[in-house]
């Protein structure tokens, strides 16, 4: 056979060789469209069923204890946080002074949450409100309790005020992340955010047989933000910053809030003490009339349509002693004045002006 037979065979084989690898090529080609097809279609499949999740949790994650701006944090309470003082020389000063504190507005009203131990000299109470260009304000005792060194006053403004929202009791929980937004010196801002986290919920403080629960933080406490704000990541009120609370406790490393719930315990009691003897505005506080340092029940504002005014009770007085009794708690009060009816008559001791008087109050809305 002669060399030129050869070739013909020689370049079908080499055809056949090309062809193959083409077949090879498109295959694999034809394989790779199909990965990426399964890829998208089951990126497709895997974000419509779990789109929802992710928002769920985007959600979650923005909504829960983890604070990432304080500075929006504080946008959110700033404007239901006042400063508090006895006198109005002390608001202008622009830095902090000692008796100033912080109040917190918790009803549109003009009603403000702060310390007792500030607002003890009823007759010297001012309050600088969050507003641009404000002048202090003079404001009345609504509620006091000098045990666990919490009060209510009212202040009385032509426009409503923001009150702070009330946290749900779900946010309540140890682990919690939280922040104490205070301000003491009458900033138009704000003058201090710490952050903390809530270390216990099972604490209670035991003053005159009365047990009042404490939210345990581990912010730092003192005289400067006592008062402030507890607020949780939305920016809303889970208790009451107490210096007092916090020595009474005395811990190391470890500082207290007053609970809402003591809070209302305290308010419901003094509200239905007021009802009974037709107080409409005023509050238990320590008074140091002659001298003397003794409990008693402020009145700032009567009921001129019932008893009261007809026995004589005035804005200003002080009852220290009811029956013959010296007044020395809500408890005690409320009891006494429970045992009675709608239609009896107390003898009452009160400070009037500097001077002790006697006089008979017909009791008005006894509810057993």
């Amino acid at each position: 056979m002669s060399k030129e037979d050869n070739f013909p065979s020689i370049q079908f084989k080499r055809k056949k060789v090309k062809s193959n690898v083409k077949i090879i090529i498109k295959f694999l080609r034809i394989f790779l469209i199909c990965i990426i097809l399964v890829i998208i279609l089951y990126s497709s499949f895997i974000n419509i069923k779990y789109k929802q999740n992710i928002i769920d949790m985007n959600n979650k994650i923005q909504n829960s204890n983890i604070i990432l701006e304080y500075s929006s944090l504080i946008d959110k309470v700033k404007n239901s946080i006042v400063t508090i003082s006895r006198s109005e020389e002390n608001l202008s000063k622009g830095e902090f002074v000692e008796g100033n504190t912080t109040g917190i507005i918790i009803e549109s009203d003009g009603k403000i949450l702060t310390n007792y131990s500030v607002i003890s000299d009823v007759n010297n109470i001012y309050v600088e409100l969050p507003l641009i260009g404000s002048e202090p304000i003079k404001a009345d005792v609504i509620v006091a309790n000098k045990d666990i060194d919490i009060a209510i006053i009212k202040v009385y403004h032509d426009e409503e005020l923001t009150p702070i929202k009330i946290a749900p009791r779900s946010d309540l929980i140890e682990g919690k992340r939280v922040a104490l937004i205070s301000n003491s010196t009458g900033s138009e801002y704000i003058d201090s955010v710490i952050p903390g986290v809530i270390t216990s919920t099972n604490r209670k403080l035991n003053i005159n047989d009365k047990s009042y629960d404490l939210v345990e933080v581990n912010t730092p406490i003192n005289i400067m933000n006592t008062g402030g704000v507890i607020s949780n990541a939305n920016g809303e009120l889970i208790g009451i910053a107490s210096k007092k609370a916090t020595d009474d406790m005395n811990i190391s490393g470890l500082y207290y809030a007053l609970d809402l719930s003591s809070i209302e315990k305290v308010l419901n009691n003094t509200n239905e003490i007021k009802s009974i003897l037709g107080i409409l505005e005023g509050g238990f506080i320590e008074n140091k009339e002659n001298g003397d340092n003794f409990m008693g029940l402020y009145v700032a504002r009567i009921n001129l349509n019932n008893s009261s005014y007809e026995s004589e009770l005035k804005p200003t007085d002080i009852i220290f002693e009811i029956d013959g009794k010296k007044i020395n708690n809500t408890n005690e009060v409320l009891k006494m004045l429970k045992n009675k009816k709608a239609g009896d008559n107390i003898t009452c001791k009160v400070m009037r002006g500097g001077k002790e008087e006697e006089i008979n109050i017909r009791l008005y809305n006894v509810n057993k």
